[in-house]
């Protein structure tokens, strides 16, 4: 694939099949290990907070997704998934999840310096 804002449509949250870089299995790259299947949300995990999100709706051919993806499949409506995923419900809790990290990430490195 291409850099991962362009392999996403982020207006429509779909998949840009035309900027899709296309391999064989011996060309790929070994972090491209995620199977998609039909109705999977995509979400890239590179600056999260663009809310790179994608759902899977036609399954053109075989694809296979970077580790730099969740690729989620559930048994929810994955329309609501992807809205949740949209949400700044969502951002909210990223962004205390990243702050925890970082507070206990300084507490270890206060309590080695010591």
């Amino acid at each position: 694939m291409n850099d991962l804002g362009s392999s996403i449509d982020r207006k429509k949250n779909i998949i840009n099949y035309k900027n899709l870089h296309y391999l064989s299995p011996e060309q790929a790259p070994s972090r491209a290990r995620k199977l998609v299947s039909q109705n999977s949300v995509l979400f890239s995990t590179v600056r999260p907070y663009l809310k790179n999100i994608a759902v899977v709706r036609e399954l053109k051919e075989y694809l296979i997704a970077s580790t730099a993806f969740i690729v989620l499949d559930t048994l929810l409506n994955e329309t609501y998934l992807k809205y949740y995923l949209l949400s700044d419900i969502l951002s909210i809790v990223l962004i205390i999840n990243l702050l925890e990290q970082v507070i206990l990430q300084s507490m270890i490195i206060i309590l080695i310096y010591y």
